[in-house]
């Protein structure tokens, strides 16, 4: 309950909580360079959450 479904072949369906998700957000821009920071600032323009707390 509250997660999300997501599809992917290779693993069928998938329920990733909000916790879940910022964490994997966080990891992908990590890995590609990005700066954690600005993905942060997108977020919080975008009114979702940018901390654990304001999950």
């Amino acid at each position: 309950m509250g997660g999300r479904d997501l599809e992917a072949p290779q693993l069928g369906n998938v329920t990733v909580d909000a916790t879940q998700a910022l964490a994997a957000v966080r990891n992908i821009a990590r890995r590609f360079g990005q700066d954690p920071a600005g993905l942060l600032e997108l977020f919080d323009v975008l009114g979702l959450p940018t901390t654990r707390r304001a999950l």
